[in-house]
């Protein structure tokens, strides 16, 4: 499966729309984006200090990516 910048999008706007408060994530931090290799599997971590961005491939994922959140919505 193609992974298209307007499905990464829309899978981490929902995501982050998911998060409880307690997560405070905010402008600035660091996200990893893993989508599973059947394509529509798809997980979302902070990264911290205590579990940090590690860059390596795995046959278990099709796309793998670090964000940072640049802009978070209001909420309405």
């Amino acid at each position: 499966m193609k992974i298209t910048k307007d499905y990464l999008k829309k899978l981490i706007k929902e995501e982050i729309a998911a998060m409880d408060d307690d997560d405070d994530y905010k402008v600035g931090d660091f996200l990893e984006v893993k989508i599973g290799a059947d394509g529509y599997d798809y997980f979302i971590d902070k990264v911290t200090e205590d579990d940090p961005y590690k860059n390596t491939k795995s046959p278990d994922y099709s796309f793998k990516a670090l964000v940072k959140i640049v802009k978070i919505a209001e909420s309405e």
